[in-house]
């Protein structure tokens, strides 16, 4: 794994400490800009070519999520705002969704589809392309959590007493409950699906292994185990995931359950963001009580 600095990412106009305590971190889907997001300060977009920087002071709250060909802002404290689709550099605004309004929160599912969360009780997965709703799932469980979406319209969930649901057709399928339960998991920490479904991982609070399903056959493929907590991953494509663990970032084959490279910053590796089009790994640093920003080049697989 090749590493690369960005500096552009530490200049920015904000003059006091909160420069550095961003909230997450972005890389547009072509890969020519990272996102530097501080929730109660505003965005800053840096073009990786010639690392030149740009700051936009947005509303407070104001989360991001990256679409093909543009980023999507909403605010996530105010569920009747309307998420408002931007261009990639941020200086344009493309378009409003107003038949999303009302949502609170918004996860990224593939390049063209997010997953729009009213109150936790209905799922609306919306094509930012054709600005069309193509799948849409209510629920009648109380006390549920939203913790990830898949492109095959998976809705993975956590309820009540920490018990954890997978929804696929409007219906919580009891195998994946019984799978779970059996596996003794609870209380999520981090849920992500592989870009073509087919893939499950997950992270639980207090149990020091990442686990990896097989949506197909509704079995648990791999518990890959760690010294600790994993702090967080991505998948990189359908086979590999990058992971953050105790100071450093590892390459993981989810399919065989190996550890392929392993890279040693030195310092927590936390955030992670992807663009698999131009596999770079967009890693935010944590260096003597401040922040900066790694961008990480991994071969083709």
């Amino acid at each position: 794994m090749h590493v690369y600095n960005i500096d552009a990412l530490m200049r920015t106009p904000l003059t006091d400490s909160e420069i550095y305590q961003y909230d997450d971190i972005h890389i547009s889907t072509n890969g020519d800009f990272v996102y530097f997001n501080n929730t109660k300060k505003g965005l800053t977009v840096t073009k990786l070519e010639d690392e030149s920087s740009q700051f936009h002071g947005r509303p407070k709250n104001c989360k991001y999520v990256v679409v093909k060909d543009g980023i999507i802002s909403y605010d996530y404290w105010n569920s009747s705002s309307t998420p408002v689709l931007w261009s990639s550099d941020f200086t344009q605004e493309l378009s409003t969704f107003h038949q999303l309004a009302g949502m609170n929160n918004c996860l990224s599912v593939s390049d063209e589809i997010i997953a729009c969360i009213s109150d936790e009780k209905c799922v609306k997965f919306f094509n930012v392309s054709t600005k069309q709703i193509v799948h849409e799932m209510s629920f009648n469980e109380r006390d549920v959590t939203v913790i990830a979406c898949s492109i095959k319209y998976h809705v993975l969930m956590e309820g009540y007493g920490d018990k954890i649901f997978l929804w696929k057709d409007r219906k919580k399928i009891d195998a994946w409950t019984n799978l779970f339960c059996q596996a003794a998991l609870k209380e999520t920490n981090q849920a992500e699906f592989s870009p073509e479904g087919n893939t499950l991982a997950l992270t639980c609070v207090d149990i020091d292994k990442l686990f990896v399903f097989d949506i197909v056959s509704a079995s648990m493929l791999h518990p890959i185990s760690f010294a600790g907590e994993c702090d967080c991953f991505e998948f990189f494509d359908e086979k590999n995931l990058i992971c953050s663990f105790l100071k450093t970032i590892y390459l993981i084959n989810v399919e065989r359950g190996e550890i392929l490279a392993c890279l040693k910053p030195g310092v927590w590796p936390f955030p992670i963001s992807l663009c698999r089009k131009q596999n770079i790994v967009c890693v935010g640093l944590e260096r003597a009580g401040n922040f900066q920003s790694l961008e990480i080049i991994l071969p083709r697989m």
